[in-house]
């Protein structure tokens, strides 16, 4: 009797995992598609993680990063993206770029000299990385692993003036959204930068099927959705006054539809009738973090809960009306990383 309740024991905690987990011994493997979990942690607490789920296993690795590299990540993983070879780590507040082995998520290359480092996008072997406190764009040469900054407002006045936030390469040009009320746009052939007016708060961006870029902004009790021609003219402007905060902004894989979460509610819109919402019903209450896999258009999202204990993710198809899979992950689930 007492045998056979030991191993009920055992098998109701085994019953009790949300999310399969391979513990320690398959962290060479990563050699099909791998999606990591971004899990920001908590401010000055030091608890980020990296987790990685294999779709087509079902191998889920948490804290994959401190497993294969028996250190843990630091103060708020922020965001990440594949580059060339390597898959880059932003971590905010350690102020660090981490460079990995996507097959081994060994640390490759530790980059510092950055003071709050945001988002990041890469052209011509070099990578640039917005900033919460600096003022500037930073730009880390992959060659000659060499660090230069690029003032973004020639005056700065208080505190975080000339923060910037999503970037990305459109049109050949790196641009950035700068939160004091300004697109960035930096010409990396002639080295000239300008700033383009728009709405305070700008912090998101997408690219659409047209080749439009969409900027998504939130201030105070107002959020916007602006769109620009590639002579950067607007073409599209819509805000909001009273129904929350525009927290994450990103084009379907067709670029027909932008995702977005306002007030915590996943939301859809066509690009090409711009103004027919469609609200998702997912499994949380409040919705944190999203992504769209750029290789099969499915929708990624993430509930930080109480941002204290373990966060939630699930995938849902293209059209964002079925789950297909969910889990548990760590501390505030803010992004996603597909490589």
């Amino acid at each position: 009797m007492r045998i056979a309740y030991y191993i009920a024991i055992v098998f109701f905690f085994l019953g009790c995992r949300d999310t399969p987990s391979d513990g320690d011994s398959k962290l060479t493997t990563y050699k099909n598609k791998k999606v990591g979990i971004l899990c920001e942690g908590n401010f000055l607490w030091g608890n980020a993680q990296f987790d990685v789920w294999a779709p087509d296993s079902n191998l889920f690795v948490d804290k994959a990063f401190e497993k294969a590299n028996q250190k843990p990540i630091g103060d708020i993983l922020q965001s990440a993206f594949k580059y060339g070879n390597s898959l880059y780590l932003v971590v905010n507040n350690s102020g660090l770029l981490y460079a990995l082995n996507p097959t081994t998520l060994e640390v490759r290359k530790r980059i510092t000299g950055f003071k709050s480092p945001r988002y990041a996008a890469a052209y011509d072997g070099k990578i640039y990385i917005s900033d919460l406190e600096a003022n500037a764009v930073s730009v880390f040469d992959t060659l000659t692993d060499e660090v230069k900054s690029i003032q973004i407002l020639e005056n700065a006045e208080g505190v975080r003036s000339g923060w910037t936030e999503d970037i990305c390469l459109w049109n050949q040009k790196m641009v950035a959204a700068v939160n004091d009320g300004f697109l960035w746009v930096f010409d990396p052939l002639t080295n000239s930068s300008k700033l383009i007016e728009t709405d305070t708060g700008s912090r998101y961006l997408a690219i659409d099927s047209r080749n439009r870029l969409w900027i998504g902004s939130s201030s105070g009790n107002q959020s916007s959705l602006k769109a620009l021609n590639q002579n950067l003219e607007v073409v599209y402007a819509k805000s909001w006054t009273k129904e929350g905060e525009l927290t994450r902004l990103s084009a379907s894989l067709t670029g027909d539809t932008l995702w977005y979460i306002r007030s915590g509610s996943l939301i859809g819109m066509s690009v090409e009738s711009m103004e027919q919402e469609f609200s998702k019903v997912v499994p949380y209450t409040n919705i944190y973090g999203m992504g769209i896999d750029p290789n099969t258009g499915e929708i990624y999202v993430s509930d930080a809960g109480d941002y204290v204990s373990r966060g939630r993710w699930s995938v849902l198809n293209p059209a964002g009306d079925s789950i297909i899979h969910s889990g548990k992950t760590g501390i505030i689930p803010g992004g996603f990383v597909f490589f």
